[in-house]
This record gives C-alpha cells, structure tokens and sequence, in this order.
C-alpha cells in the first residue's frame, strides 16, 4: 500500500479552486453521507477533506435518512459508516474540476436497514435521464432485497 500511495497519491497536485469554471461537473453521492475529521496538531484527521479549496467543492448535503423512518434530520449527514466519506474523497481528489452534492440515504452497508432505500428509488427513478444510473440504483436494490429483479 505504502508504495501505492508515494507512487499514485502523493505525486498528486495539491487542491486548487476553480476560479474559471471551465469544464466543472456536479457529481451527487447517494451513500452515508459525509464525516470531515478536522486535523488535530498531532496529524491525525483528514487533511484533504479539510483543505478550504476542497470544502468549497462540497456544494449541499442532506440527509433522507432515519433509523426508525421517521422524518430525517435534514442537516444530519455525518457518515457513521466511512464509506460515502471514501468515495467523497476519491471524487474530490481525481476529479479537481468536480463539485459534489451528498445525499444520505442509509448508515449501514447495506440498504436493508430503512423505507429510505425505497423512498429513493421513487424519488430518482423518475429524475434520473441516464439508463445506467437508474439501472445501478435498481440493481443495488434488488441484492438488498427491496426490489424485484
């Protein structure tokens, strides 16, 4: 892993603004959400996600999600999970001209655990103009058991 990283991560440029706008696309994240640990002076934390330049970037968050299916907090989008936090990460990082929206519908691995799943799926389904995404969407849902193949 260590050579992963000084050979792919490290040599990356640092984050920039987009002063111009030129070639900018907004990429939504439908996960966990999105947990940003503010660096402490000892390192630890997160660096990259804390960068000004990279916050910037993260356009909205809202969150669909609640444990007894509720009415959701809407400004509760910390991912207890990691994984919408990953895959933030990942988009901010190798795409600098992206801006993101998160959206989180769920704060397990899987979407079992809530109606939001479903929520969602109804919500999208209708928005969504490219057949793929739809399609992952409806994949997804049918490994977890909330649609029929």
């Amino acid at each position: 892993m260590q050579t992963f990283r000084a050979t792919y991560i490290e040599p990356l440029p640092e984050p920039t603004g987009n002063e111009d706008g030129r070639d900018t696309v907004c990429v939504a994240i439908i996960d966990t959400g999105l947990y940003i640990e503010e660096p402490d002076l000892d390192g630890d934390g997160d660096e990259f996600l804390a960068h000004p330049d990279v916050q910037s970037r993260v356009k909205d968050r809202r969150n669909f999600f609640s444990p007894d299916d509720t009415e959701p907090d809407p400004d509760d989008c910390e991912d207890k999970h990691g994984h919408g936090t990953h895959v933030a990460r990942l988009v901010l990082r190798f795409a600098p001209r992206a801006h993101v929206v998160i959206a989180k519908i769920t704060n397990s691995k899987t979407l079992k655990s809530t109606k939001t799943a479903q929520l969602v799926n109804v919500r999208f389904s209708f928005l969504l103009p490219c057949g793929l995404i739809r399609s992952s969407l409806h994949t997804c849902l049918c490994a977890d058991g909330l649609a029929k193949p």
